[in-house]
């Protein structure tokens, strides 16, 4: 054992080495500007690993839209203004559509994750299916609910205003679970589940966070020394369980042709010859769904909120707004949105404003000689 482990450290040891002398040579000689790193580790250690955000802030005030850094051996750019990531991002999506390989969200998730897969069969059929699934079509038949539950959160707010966190979190939670899985006899623990799954996704696909995700060398550690690697796999095992324990049994009342309440999991069914995706990977889109529509919309909620709070006179004229189009005899519905352009406009400036994710998602580059990841 005393062998295997000192074999191992020293093997660890000359690779990180081995990689920063290859680094200092490979790496291209003109880049945008950033802060200066030190050898091997780059700049891990200027950056503040929970909120990552705050350095990217910081040295945006620096050195402008374009920033880049290195965690190891992956060169980070950070692209810190509309324009910028339209021109990479959105003109050159065909080099810069990837997903960075990051093996510790990939351990967590068993490769499942829609979000941050490459773009390779199985995330096109994850695709089609999430598409045929919430497009605007299909969408019709998840407004009931969104209307029911939209109305008992106002009514939660007007009652006790002091616990409005509490409310939008019981809302967005519903919802989330009510359009994705509608199983109202496991509600509970299919809210208490995921949102513990969401926690451990977004740390395991923190940038800086976990050192196996920036240095290759240290994916192939043995299981027996590499205790992140038995933390997720243990962590993915249990999330595995329990998912297919939600998608099943709607699986098998529609399959027995049995009536169910529309979900995105049944739609999943009755889609299966479309996009073929087998239970495992529906399950996990399903879960992946709830975890990335829950946090977004609760954020922006309740950054909808203080805008309210922080400008009255918005405020105001929004609710007047409503009033003259609606009136006060009516609660409105998702119906009235196209006759009331003030109240969009109000939507969209806070996610512009307040958006729900402080970093987006990442990307990487295909071409060899932009090896970039990109924030």
């Amino acid at each position: 054992m005393t062998f295997t482990i000192i074999s191992t450290f020293a093997y660890v040891l000359v690779s990180v080495c081995a990689w920063g002398i290859y680094l200092k040579f490979k790496r291209p000689g003109k880049l945008p500007p950033g802060p200066k790193g030190y050898p091997i580790v780059g700049n891990l250690f200027q950056l503040d690993v929970d909120r990552p955000w705050h350095s990217l802030l910081e040295w945006k005030k620096i050195y402008g839209d374009i920033v880049y850094f290195r965690l190891f051996n992956q060169d980070v750019i950070v692209l810190n203004s509309a324009k910028a990531a339209g021109d990479l991002l959105d003109r050159r999506a065909a080099n810069y559509s990837q997903r960075p390989r990051m093996p510790v969200t990939e351990c967590l998730t068993g490769e499942l994750n829609m979000a941050l897969m490459d773009h390779g069969t199985r995330w096109r059929s994850m695709r089609r299916a999430a598409h045929e699934a919430l497009n605007i079509k299909a969408s019709v038949d998840y407004m009931s609910i969104q209307m029911r539950e939209g109305i008992q959160l106002a009514l939660d707010i007007l009652n006790s205003s002091q616990e409005c966190h509490d409310h939008v979190y019981r809302f967005t939670s519903l919802i989330s679970a009510s359009l994705i899985y509608n199983d109202t006899s496991r509600r509970h623990a299919i809210i208490k589940e995921l949102s513990s799954m969401m926690k451990d996704m977004v740390l395991a696909s923190t940038p800086g966070k976990y050192f196996a995700n920036h240095l290759p060398v240290l994916e192939h550690v043995p299981e027996l020394l590499a205790t992140w690697k038995q933390e997720m796999k243990a962590k993915h095992n249990m999330y595995t369980e329990s998912i297919l324990r939600f998608f099943v049994p709607i699986k098998e009342l529609v399959v027995h042709k049995q009536e169910s309440e529309p979900s995105f999991c049944k739609m999943l069914v009755e889609t299966h010859e479309r996009h073929g995706l087998n239970d495992l990977e529906s399950a996990w889109l399903a879960a992946v769904l709830y975890v990335g529509g829950h946090d977004t919309s609760l954020t922006t909620i309740e950054w909808l909120i203080v805008a309210m709070l922080a400008f009255p006179n918005v405020q105001r004229k929004a609710q007047a707004e409503i009033d003259t189009v609606i009136g006060q005899t009516r609660i409105p519905t998702l119906a009235d949105m196209e006759d009331l352009p003030y109240m969009r406009a109000v939507v969209k400036e806070v996610l512009r404003w307040r958006p729900a994710a402080p970093i987006g998602v990442l990307h990487a580059s295909l071409e060899a000689s932009a090896g970039f990841l990109y924030l």
